[in-house]
């Protein structure tokens, strides 16, 4: 479980450097949505032995090289200890080799360097939301990141992974509305990414709200590259408003992306934490084309 923080307290005189988030859908798909900050725009006054350490991190990340990443990261904190965008990547880093407790610590200090770098507090919120995976805990942890993650977004109102993370924090802790306001909102940043109209029909769905999730689903299975788990959701929620005929298509659909959807059906439906109600109409509409389970 990561470690209780006090809020960041900023040192009395401490030079405080603006960094803007400097990401790309590129590196956050490297990073598992993680956020990096391009070092070598962050750092371009620094010497040329930094400079060069910059450049070399940017380019293990834009290559997806996370042990030439870290080489880089680990020569600029000698460099620079206490320069809050190497902080900010080497927290990331810390998340990405899976030990949120070090990236916590990490990040602490780069917001203590600079408490409007977005990124930081962004990646702070991710890791005490990855270690939050007991469900029987304290949610002191899942109360901090959504904190985090909500002051990332004030601080930069476009940081749209920001809102889709944030989402996930306030489904868990079951703030239902908040959530779905989050996904929203990054539906409304990134319109052309199925992921918030699916998230936002999930959660229509559990709030019992059948004619709206159809419709956000809709929206999403209508976007290139929608995922199999938005066809198999739409089917669910057609079916429920008695369309049925629509429904065994999309169903049909999320089987050709994914045959699991017909073969092993309660394991997809753990991966995507449906309700049994759901899974119970799924087995309605296999029957409908003939599917069994």
């Amino acid at each position: 479980m990561a470690k209780k923080r006090k809020a960041p307290n900023k040192k009395s005189g401490a030079a405080v450097k603006r960094i803007a988030p400097c990401l790309t859908i590129e590196r956050l798909q490297f990073a598992g949505e993680i956020a990096l900050i391009r070092l070598s725009e962050a750092l371009d006054k620094e010497s040329d032995e930094v400079k060069s350490a910059a450049a070399a991190f940017d380019e293990a990340a834009g290559g997806e090289d996370r042990d030439a990443a870290q080489t880089s990261a680990e020569k600029l904190i000698e460099l620079l200890p206490d320069n809050a965008a190497v902080l900010c990547n080497q927290g990331a880093l810390h998340l990405l080799m899976g030990d949120p407790e070090a990236a916590v610590e990490t990040l602490s200090k780069a917001i203590e360097q600079d408490g409007a770098m977005a990124p930081a507090f962004y990646n702070r919120g991710l890791a005490t939301y990855t270690d939050f995976s007991d469900p029987d805990a304290s949610s002191e942890n899942l109360d901090s990141a959504i904190a985090d993650l909500g002051r990332a977004i004030k601080i930069d109102p476009r940081f749209a992974p920001a809102y889709l993370r944030r989402g996930y924090a306030l489904f868990a802790a079951m703030n239902l509305n908040a959530a779905l306001k989050a996904f929203e909102e990054y539906s409304r940043l990134v319109p052309d990414n199925p992921e918030g109209f699916n998230n936002q029909a999930f959660l229509l769905l559990v709030m019992d709200r059948a004619s709206r999730a159809e419709s956000a689903w809709a929206r999403a299975t209508s976007l290139p590259d929608a995922p199999s788990y938005a066809f198999a959701g739409h089917a669910v929620a057609l079916h429920i408003l008695k369309k049925r005929e629509p429904a065994i298509e999309q169903y049909r659909k999320a089987i050709e992306l994914d045959a699991k959807w017909r073969d092993d059906l309660e394991a997809q439906a753990k991966a995507y934490n449906w309700a049994e109600e759901m899974v119970e109409t799924a087995r309605v509409i296999l029957a409908g084309m003939g599917g069994t389970q």
